[in-house]
Parts: structure tokens; sequence; C-alpha cells
């Protein structure tokens, strides 16, 4: 749940702030609306991608490397917009956009192993409010952090902490499970 928060607190700013960031740095607005394109198309390709990616990494090191990676990339943004790179943006927004579904699905995929199935409808529904709560709140926060601030670089830095943040308590998942399969077997036996 605290994976989707921090995603739909993650996604909910960066469609904020894409567009009015790159217009403010003189990018003509349809050159700026083309960055949304950029990231839908990357998260296109993100969604198709994850059965190939999932054969060669484990779930844990997909979505670890999705909240790095997004990390960064959101980090290139606000360096981008200082250089007036254009071309960063672009890479950027579609590295952005491929790297967060790849992390939802690999967060999916650890709710279906750690969750008994006569659960799973809460627990899927348990992650949605987190990301909704995100949406929303993040609604609110970037606009006021903007406002305050003046700066899309502070905004965008602070973003990229959420995509850190929000794999956070992932250690204590997997301490967990590798746990309770210990409990478990030597029950068993």
């Amino acid at each position: 749940m605290v994976y989707c928060f921090g995603n739909g607190y993650l996604l909910t700013g960066w469609l904020i702030y894409l567009v009015p960031s790159a217009v403010d740095i003189g990018i003509s607005p349809y050159k700026a609306a083309f960055l949304a394109t950029l990231g839908g198309i990357g998260n296109l390709c993100g969604y198709l991608s994850f059965p190939i990616v999932k054969k060669v990494l484990s779930n844990t090191v997909i979505l670890y490397s999705s909240s790095v990676s997004s990390c960064l990339f959101l980090l290139v943004h606000p360096l981008s917009s200082t250089l007036h790179s254009y071309i960063g943006m672009c890479i950027s927004s579609a590295g952005l956009g491929l790297g967060r579904p790849l992390g939802m699905l690999a967060g999916y995929q650890i709710v279906k192993e750690n969750i008994e199935h006569s659960k799973m409808t809460n627990a899927f529904m348990w992650n949605y409010v987190g990301y909704s709560s995100g949406s929303i709140l993040s609604g609110f926060l970037s606009g006021w952090t903007y406002d305050q601030s003046g700066s899309y670089t502070i905004s965008f830095v602070i973003l990229s902490a959420a995509a850190l943040l929000s794999v956070s308590p992932q250690p204590f998942v997997d301490c967990n499970r590798k746990d309770y399969v210990k409990i478990e077997s030597s029950l068993r036996d």
C-alpha cells in the first residue's frame, strides 16, 4: 500500500508539473504537451515488456529498479530544464513512463505471492486506496510546493524522494516472507 501511495503521489505530481515546467523555460506548448505523449508511449512499452523483464528479474528487483530509475528520471527533468535541453526532458518523460508500470506490475505480483487467494480482493482494494490517497495528496501538495518555492526543481526533487520512499518498507516484507517460509517449513517437519 505504501508503494501504491508513493506511485500515486509521484505520477499525479509529475503530470501536474510536466507541461508547465517545460513551458516555463521557453519550450512551446505543443512540444511541452508532446512530453506527456512520450510518457504515455513509455508507459505502454512498460506494460508490454513486463512478461519479458519478469523472466530475467525477480519482482523485488523490478520494484527496486523501477523506483530508483524513476527517482533518477525525475531528477533528469529539472536538470534538463536548467540546461534548456528538450532532448533531456524527452528522455526523462519516456524513461519515467517506462519504469512505473514495471514497478506497479511487480508490486501486484508481490501481493499475489504474499496474500492468500480469499483475501486478494481486499488487498488490491487497499492498494488502490493507497494509490488514490497519494494522487489526492499530490494534487494539493504539488501545487502548494510550487506556490511556496516558485521552483519546479524543488517540486521534482520532492517527487523523486517519494519514488525512493515508496519502496522503503519492502525489505521488511521480504524479511517477513522469508521468516514465514522458514516457520511454515519447520511446522511441516
